[in-house]
């Protein structure tokens, strides 16, 4: 019994450190350090957990490897796509949300999830999807009167283009977000974590990690909040990180979900993520026309 309480510790100490160096890498990005030494901290100590990891499971070192991989190339992120605008301007967006992408299917290729993150899509109960996309709508709503605020890039499309532009290109960023992300959140680390922890442990996991990774502009955000909203900020900002917490959990439900009537599978929390993200977007440029 000591063995497997030492073993199911170890288990959960794969989150433990990715929580951890995902706190280093939000001070970093913070007090404007060298990512540089990140880097090498990232390496140094994968290299040395993974070894101690690999003696016991080599399941739990692949594990430690590929997370903590991910962790420093995915919250290169806000780097990324500040290089990108800079270089391009607002064409950047195209490349910006497809260097997600590759990132994404990287590390499902390489943690094996690749072949069957799907589920089984034939078995979508298509009234229970439209029930899910209602949802996601009025998510995305209350993000909206949450005012979250959206990257200057999107505001620029709004401003300089026609209705029609602007439509095509809020669904077309809207969904290739959502996959994105669910294809990392969902397909990769909810599953790889599945694999060491029960289902609702990789669920409260992912969706810790998810809230940690829009930490990264935490800055921003309290300048925002403290700038719309004065002495009211600090319930805003914790409201807006409350929100972003259920509603990945509740993706992570969708897509993990079996009942006698419904099981999940991976056209729930995409099309929950779409609807979220292009019902905030809508009304930032529903209103933005009104004003």
């Amino acid at each position: 019994m000591e063995i497997k309480n030492i073993f199911d510790f170890e288990k959960k100490l794969v989150f433990l450190v990715n929580f951890f160096l995902i706190l280093i890498i939000i001070c970093f990005f913070l007090f404007n350090l060298e990512m540089k030494y990140f880097f090498y901290f990232n390496i140094i100590l994968t290299f040395i957990l993974s070894y101690i990891f690999f003696q016991r499971s080599r399941k739990l070192s692949k594990t430690l490897i590929l997370t903590n991989l991910f962790i420093f190339f995915y919250f290169l992120y806000p780097s990324i796509s500040q290089f990108l605008y800079e270089l391009l301007g607002v064409e950047s967006y195209v490349f910006i949300i497809f260097y997600n992408i590759f990132i994404s299917y990287i590390f499902l290729v390489f943690s094996g999830n690749h072949k069957n993150f799907f589920g089984d899509i034939k078995k979508t109960n298509f009234k229970f999807l439209f029930i899910i996309i209602v949802v996601g709508l009025s998510l995305g709503l209350f993000f909206y009167f949450l005012k979250e605020p959206i990257p200057s890039i999107f505001l620029d499309v709004m401003i300089n283009n026609s209705n029609t532009d602007i439509i095509l290109f809020l669904l077309f960023n809207s969904f290739i977000v959502a996959l994105s992300e669910q294809m990392i959140f969902s397909g990769f680390l909810f599953n790889t974590y599945k694999k060491l922890t029960t289902k609702y442990e990789a669920i409260f996991h992912t969706s810790i990690i998810f809230v940690l990774f829009h930490l990264l502009r935490i800055n921003i955000l309290i300048n925002y909040y403290f700038k719309e909203f004065k002495e009211m900020f600090i319930l805003y900002l914790v409201s807006y990180y409350f929100l972003l917490f259920l509603f990945m959990f509740l993706a992570l439900y969708l897509y993990s979900l079996k009942t006698k009537k419904y099981e999940g599978n991976f056209t729930y929390p995409l099309f929950l993520h779409f609807a979220a993200d292009f019902s905030l977007f809508f009304f930032y440029y529903f209103f933005i026309n009104i004003g």
